[in-house]
């Protein structure tokens, strides 16, 4: 159980309902979540509570919470990875996995270069489609 400023305890229940809220999920599928000895009950019903719920100041409150946190985390794991891919050429020589991260670090941060290298070699033939015996030559 989590106090909030204004002396509101929120539950377990209600900390995974405002966690499953930061993550994107609909009130509702999140209510079903958080309160599986709920779940059975009618969708209605859930609808309504779940929506009742998530209006509650403390639980808004700490679904933002929620998101600040996780996006200042975001952050600093990017910065971190930039670091390690930029800064640190002992561990990107040779890795097929530093490789690809820094490729998609490239393309996530508008710096990636596209190149496409075409080879070819051309073959011909010809089929007949008309039905007919082939020609032997000799």
């Amino acid at each position: 159980m989590i106090e909030t400023e204004q002396g509101t305890i929120l539950t377990a229940e209600d900390i995974k309902f405002t966690r499953l809220l930061a993550k994107g999920m609909t009130p509702t599928t999140a209510y079903r979540q958080a309160f599986p000895l709920q779940a059975k009950l009618s969708y209605d019903y859930i609808r309504k509570k779940a929506l009742a719920l998530s209006q509650k100041y403390e639980i808004r409150t700490e679904v933002e919470t929620t998101r600040e946190t996780q996006a200042k985390l975001a952050r600093l794991a990017e910065d971190r990875i930039e670091q390690i891919l930029t800064r640190d050429s002992s561990t990107t020589k040779g890795n097929k996995v530093a490789e690809v991260a820094m490729f998609m670090y490239d393309h996530a941060n508008g710096k990636a270069q596209q190149s496409v290298n075409v080879t070819s070699t051309s073959v011909s033939f010809n089929i007949d489609l008309t039905g007919a015996e082939p020609e032997q030559t000799t």
